[in-house]
């Protein structure tokens, strides 16, 4: 491979984040996870090896760098820094580039041995790891899918609560009515050292402005962001999950049609599928990006009691949504 058929000698301008003397910063073409990034040098030069003192130790300069650029933008829980040098270690462009590939809980099942899943066999030494246990042992059932009515959500969500170290939400609508189901679950996560994390929003004007006053109420490692509508176009923001992570890096999300109301919890009709991290990582994986995503989106502002105050004088206040389910015997 030459400079004229190298894709790292010519790159678009977008893609650069970092210009320096002798080294490039540029978001990976091909992410493996959000924000992943390269470094490389501005020469055409094959191998880490082959680089000059003075360009290997900007490249390890532009390592930290790189990382507060993606902090700028992401939420990541952790890094891998890696290069490939030859083709039996995987090279495949010859132009040497340094990967910072941010990572976060349950992007895989067990990360343990990081850098060291090159060779997956010998990834993990230790050997008093135990096998992730089903974290829908206890539950109501351990089916995918949790289907309403006779099979409401809440039961299950609170089974998954009571082991949570991480809980993280993003419903379109917070009622007083849902959390006087799970307020005393939010307290108990906290009150343990866990982290709460909540995103909801305005759409509609459904979410009650006294419901949000109860969230700052609560003490502890909690994060709770209000979006936007008005600073998005078309002006909608209608997702129904939960990412909840226990000890280790496992965890559950349960995805669907349940927001935080006492309806949606206990009694409609309301369909959400269970992804379990140690069964199906990428589904996981990639709720819990779309999560990180989502807390870091500029409409996605930090709740304080200034926004409700402002939320609460132009709220359309509306007849209260109520859903009755008759079951005929």
């Amino acid at each position: 491979m030459n400079e004229d058929t190298c894709p790292f000698c010519s790159v678009s301008a977008e893609r650069k984040f970092y210009e320096g003397h002798l080294v490039l910063g540029l978001w990976d073409g091909f992410p493996v996870s959000p924000g992943h990034a390269l470094l490389i040098p501005r020469r055409h030069v094959a191998s880490i090896f082959e680089c000059t003192p003075e360009e290997r130790a900007e490249l390890i300069e532009a390592v930290v760098i790189t990382r507060e650029k993606i902090l700028e933008q992401y939420r990541p829980d952790g890094f891998n820094v890696g290069i490939n040098a030859g083709e039996a270690a995987g090279q495949t462009v010859f132009h040497v580039h340094v990967h910072v590939i941010p990572r976060y809980h349950g992007d895989v099942p067990e990360p343990r041995g990081g850098v060291r899943h090159v060779i997956p066999c010998k990834a993990n030494y230790h050997s008093d790891v135990k096998p992730i246990a089903d974290p829908t042992a206890g539950a109501p059932h351990p089916g995918a899918l949790i289907s309403g009515l006779e099979d409401p959500l809440l039961p299950h969500l609170v089974h998954h609560l009571c082991t949570a170290r991480e809980v993280d939400a993003a419903v379109a609508f917070v009622l007083s009515s849902g959390l006087d189901r799970l307020e005393d679950h939010f307290r108990d996560l906290l009150g343990r050292g866990g982290r709460l994390r909540i995103v909801t929003g305005d759409y509609l004007d459904v979410t009650e402005p006294d419901a949000l006053r109860r969230l700052m109420d609560l003490e502890g490692n909690i994060d709770v962001r209000f979006f936007r509508t008005s600073m998005v176009d078309r002006g909608s923001f209608h997702p129904k999950a939960w990412i909840i992570r226990g000890g280790g890096t496992a965890g559950i999300a349960l995805v669907g049609s349940s927001n935080i109301t006492g309806a949606a919890l206990s009694g409609g009709v309301e369909w959400n599928y269970r992804v379990i991290s140690a069964r199906d990582a990428m589904g996981f994986g990639d709720v819990a990006r779309e999560f990180e995503r989502l807390l870091s989106h500029p409409a996605a502002c930090i709740l304080t009691h200034d926004l409700i105050d402002s939320y609460e004088k132009t709220r359309c206040v509306r007849t209260p949504m109520v859903f009755p389910v008759e079951i005929a015997p």
